[in-house]
């Protein structure tokens, strides 16, 4: 029989990418994350509703879909550009296969 190792992994708010200093140092297995992700709660948004980071700010949140937790990093690149990363913490098979789909709306009215 074969054995594997499991993967360790960090908490995505210790990203030195997002963050200048991390805002969390959790590490543990890839089967871990998802329990723990569920402790920031401020972060878990239900319903999926957020304001959009300040220009220069990065942002990141979690969501519930099903049973598993989405992560989506949003980082600052320019006046006008953001990139969004979305992505399942899971080690499923099955999670590979969703499709992300995201819809930025605003309420500005303008003036």
């Amino acid at each position: 029989m074969a054995s594997f190792k499991l993967q360790t992994m960090s908490c995505p708010l210790a990203s030195r990418e997002l963050f200048q200093s991390p805002i969390c140092r959790w590490t543990g297995t890839s089967q871990m994350v998802n329990g723990h992700l569920q402790e920031h709660t401020d972060l878990v948004l239900e319903p999926l509703q957020f304001e959009w980071p300040e220009i220069g700010q990065n942002k990141v949140f979690f969501s519930k879909v099903d049973h598993h937790i989405v992560t989506v990093a949003i980082k600052y690149q320019s006046e006008n550009k953001f990139l969004c990363h979305a992505s399942i913490n899971d080690t499923e098979l099955e999670t590979l296969f969703y499709k992300y789909e995201l819809e930025l709306t605003t309420d500005y009215k303008g003036p």
